[in-house]
């Protein structure tokens, strides 16, 4: 049986990030979240599973206020995903009040994107 770890990262500031949100993706670039108005975020992390046996292509955008997801906002552009596989991206990103993140994958319902991080 495989064993998960549950992932806690502590930041560069010494606090406990904590989970902003667990979602799957849809197969049309969708918001899973938006930073709240008079907050920031600091991601600490985010980890990305793909829960199927097949392969599949994922992407991941920072898009700001009044933007929509496109490839000059996206962090991850069709990145392809070997079947029952994880990536864990720890670079930290600065969200500022009404950006958000979005997120797509080839196949709908079977990519898992966690967010861990900071609200300022």
């Amino acid at each position: 049986m495989t064993q998960i770890a549950t992932y806690n990262p502590t930041s560069i500031y010494g606090r406990i990030s904590r989970r902003i949100v667990a979602t799957t993706a849809k197969a049309t670039a969708s918001a899973i979240y938006e930073i709240p108005r008079d907050r920031s975020l600091r991601m600490t992390n985010i980890t990305i599973c793909n829960t199927s046996s097949s392969r599949v292509t994922i992407r991941l955008h920072h898009v700001g206020a009044g933007e929509t997801a496109n490839v000059g906002n996206a962090l991850f552009f069709d990145l392809e995903m070997q079947g029952n596989t994880t990536i864990s991206d720890d670079s930290l990103r600065f969200f500022n009040a009404g950006d958000k993140i979005f997120a797509q994958a080839s196949t709908a319902s079977v990519v898992a994107f966690i967010v861990y991080g900071e609200e300022a």
